[in-house]
């Protein structure tokens, strides 16, 4: 996987200042914006991409030194704005009890744990949502023949998996967990 930027976690305003900065530094063609091209032919298409590309990297620049760099596979995919709100709510609740001497009883603790049993089974349903949304998907591929699609949709069922391991029910309903490994055998 590759890295991905995180805007929401990075400093925006020092985004700007930078771009802001670095952009008043590249001297703009004018020319270019008066220069007519034929209707097939640009004469001007290497001073063109010259440009973009200088506007690019001051762009990735500023976003290197401002926004933060995590490792694609970081993210959860069902992750949503819901979940963000309840992950708000639970900090916020946890930092007001905190902050008044942690106490073990009354509502403040009840409302607590509240916010964190909500947040957390919020979490698991919608990981188990998503990984049944992707057995559809391999279903209907499979069903299909649909092989390239199948093989594709494992691979990304197998970088995003949220069930540790998997397991087999065996015909003398004997459970045992097996490896990724052994499912390719055995299937």
């Amino acid at each position: 996987m590759s890295n991905v930027l995180r805007w929401d976690k990075g400093d925006l305003a020092l985004y700007y200042q930078i771009t802001v900065q670095l952009l008043q530094q590249v001297p703009v063609p004018y020319d270019l914006l008066l220069a007519k091209c034929d209707d097939h032919i640009c004469t001007h298409e290497e001073d063109i991409n010259c440009f973009y590309n200088e506007l690019v990297n001051v762009m990735k620049y500023a976003a290197k030194c401002a926004i933060q760099l995590v490792r694609g596979d970081n993210s959860k995919p069902y992750w949503n704005v819901v979940l963000q709100q309840l992950k708000e709510d639970s900090i916020q609740a946890h930092l007001v009890w905190a902050a008044i001497g942690k106490p073990r009883q009354g509502w403040l603790n009840r409302f607590r744990l509240h916010c964190k049993y909500k947040y957390k089974i919020a979490i698991k349903n919608a990981a188990l949502a998503f990984e049944w949304d992707v057995d559809d998907e391999l279903s209907e591929h499979y069903l299909r023949k649909d092989m390239d699609q199948l093989w594709k949709k494992m691979v990304f069922k197998k970088e995003y998996r949220t069930i540790a391991c998997w397991t087999v029910y065996w015909p003398a309903g004997y459970c045992k967990p097996i490896s990724r490994g052994i499912f390719g055998l055995l299937f």
